[in-house]
């Protein structure tokens, strides 16, 4: 869902709207991830509807966040070192990560400490945390948060080959469906997306000024 509430949030925080080729993008990729999320596993049971739960209301919940998080980048990936960026995020999440496992994980079977689970550590920490908000903290500076979401929804799709190719796992004809409108989505929105945003002024004093204006306004 981040990748519809992303364009929204762009329009209306950082007063820029999508272009007509992101629109297509995030049509098409929200369509894909519908079919890739409720009818992709061979596992779910075929044909059965979908009841929303207090979970689903959750994820909604982090969707927006997620969204947020993008648009806040945009505005001010452009303005401050990638790195400096990065680490502060890390940092942020550590502490309130921190805080929840605390808060809700006290008391859970304790975890064992084998290699398996240093290995995922490593592999989360490492690849899938530092290494992933430095990539999109970089890259964010020329791609804007609508075509940067867009660009996002393949991680299901990665993870559905990945699962094929390493774990056996088997996707349903819509589930491959879903794929590939994905990928199209994140096509069009990349070829169709028009030009990158143009780097923010400076002023007088030398510093750079634009989008992150319209947060601080605000």
């Amino acid at each position: 869902m981040f990748v519809v509430f992303t364009p929204l949030l762009a329009a209306v925080v950082l007063r820029r709207p999508p272009s007509s080729g992101a629109v297509v993008g995030v049509v098409l990729a929200t369509i894909g991830l519908t079919l890739l999320s409720l009818f992709g596993s061979l596992a779910g049971a075929p044909g059965a509807w979908f009841v929303p739960r207090i979970g689903d209301v959750i994820i909604i919940g982090c969707a927006f966040a997620f969204a947020g998080h993008i648009v806040g980048l945009g505005a001010w990936s452009a303005l401050h070192d990638a790195l400096a960026l990065t680490v502060v995020q890390l940092f942020v999440s550590a502490v309130l990560h921190g805080v929840f496992a605390v808060t809700f994980e006290v008391g859970r079977r304790p975890v064992t400490w084998d290699s398996s689970v240093v290995m995922a550590l490593l592999v989360t920490a490492l690849l899938a945390s530092a290494a992933a908000f430095w990539i999109q903290t970089t890259a964010q500076r020329v791609i804007p948060p609508t075509r940067t979401a867009v660009i996002l929804t393949m991680e299901p799709v990665f993870a559905g080959v990945f699962g094929f190719l390493l774990l056996g796992e088997n996707l349903t004809r819509l589930g491959w469906l879903g794929c590939g409108l994905i990928l199209a989505g994140m096509l069009v929105a990349e070829l169709r997306g028009g030009a990158p945003p143009p780097a923010p002024p400076e002023d007088q004093t030398g510093s750079r000024v634009g989008a992150a204006d319209a947060l601080s306004d605000r």
